[in-house]
């Protein structure tokens, strides 16, 4: 099933702007070393085929890959 919700300009504006905040305290979060030294990290926007290249990426490198989207990690 498909939802789909039409957002104005204004709507947009506050989404991208809610985002980038969100986006700005992840990135500003210290990373473990120990995970920094034996991770790739992606960072992308919506559509922008981060799943598509961090699935390549596992597949190559043989890891299981860990998308923040995943409400387990949340």
């Amino acid at each position: 099933m498909s939802i789909w919700i039409k957002i104005d300009d204004y709507d947009k504006g506050l989404v991208a702007s809610v985002v980038g905040e969100l986006m700005d305290e992840l990135v500003s979060q210290p990373i473990d070393r120990a995970v920094l030294d034996d991770s790739i990290l992606l960072i992308g926007s919506d559509g922008g085929r981060v799943s598509s290249v961090s699935s390549c990426l596992a597949n190559m490198t043989h890891r299981q890959p860990v998308s923040l989207d995943d409400p387990v990690v949340q």
